[in-house]
């Protein structure tokens, strides 16, 4: 099984974070209020407690939206509450999103962005498109300008950086479960001084559904001490995929 593998794979790790489920290829980050593609991981911590959104549903405005190669992923960018701060979301947390639905039904689910800190005036969500998604169909359709309500509430604050605590760090990740593991190696990896030594598995059903694999593979390149292991449960026994399978 895909844990099992990690276990032998990182027998001696001091932390295992695990997500299997909550996000890019290419993978969008911000700068300032600009848009580039394959960026540096960015150190750009805050603590809990600050983020713009609060227990309570406020509304925020979608600014633009980029459809991914594949047309099943797409980038969100959503304006803040105040525009001339950034989000200050803590490390890993995710925001509930809330529509109404029919019949009166609320629907909520939780992102977490794909943007930092560094980020100011908006935030980006990386939204992967379901067949019979309710929330995820709306993102894909609905109109530049129209809202969507957002909240932030105590429970979903995870384990917060800095991790200096730890010399090795395991990453169990499965889908769209990358988003709140990229921002864990923003926080590592944008570090200059760090130590950290990362092994991430990931678990996709095929390598076309690998999200986030070109920054991954950019990141694994630059940081030595990171290290990422794709496993792949359906790829075609005649594909040309060489890695993991499981």
């Amino acid at each position: 099984s895909l844990q099992s593998l990690f276990i032998k794979l990182m027998i001696s790790s001091k932390l295992v974070i695990q997500l299997t489920k909550s996000t890019i290829r290419p993978f969008l980050f911000q700068t300032p209020r600009t848009m580039s593609i394959l960026a540096p991981p960015k150190l750009s911590l805050i603590p809990p407690g600050q983020c713009q959104f609060t227990t309570e549903f406020a509304s925020s405005k979608l600014i633009s939206r980029s459809l991914l190669p594949g047309g099943t992923t797409s980038v969100l960018k959503f304006g803040l509450p105040d525009d001339s701060k950034p989000l200050n979301l803590s490390t890993c947390a995710c925001i509930l999103a809330k529509i109404d639905g029919d019949d009166n039904e609320v629907i909520c689910r939780p992102y977490t962005p794909v943007s930092t800190n560094a980020l100011v005036g908006s935030f980006d969500l990386l939204v992967k498109h379901y067949e019979h998604g309710k929330m995820s169909g709306h993102m894909k359709t609905m109109e530049i300008g129209s809202e969507v309500d957002f909240k932030h509430i105590e429970f979903n604050v995870k384990i917060q950086a800095p991790f200096t605590q730890y010399s090795e760090i395991g990453m169990i990740v499965g889908g769209t479960g990358i988003t709140p593991m990229i921002q864990a190696l923003h926080a590592i990896l944008g570090d200059p001084d760090n130590t950290i030594k990362v092994t991430m598995l990931y678990g996709s059903r095929e390598s076309s559904d690998i999200l986030g694999s070109d920054l991954l593979e950019l990141w694994e390149r630059d940081f030595p001490l990171l290290k990422v292991i794709n496993v792949l449960s359906n790829e075609p026994e005649d594909s040309k995929w060489t890695g993991e399978r499981g």
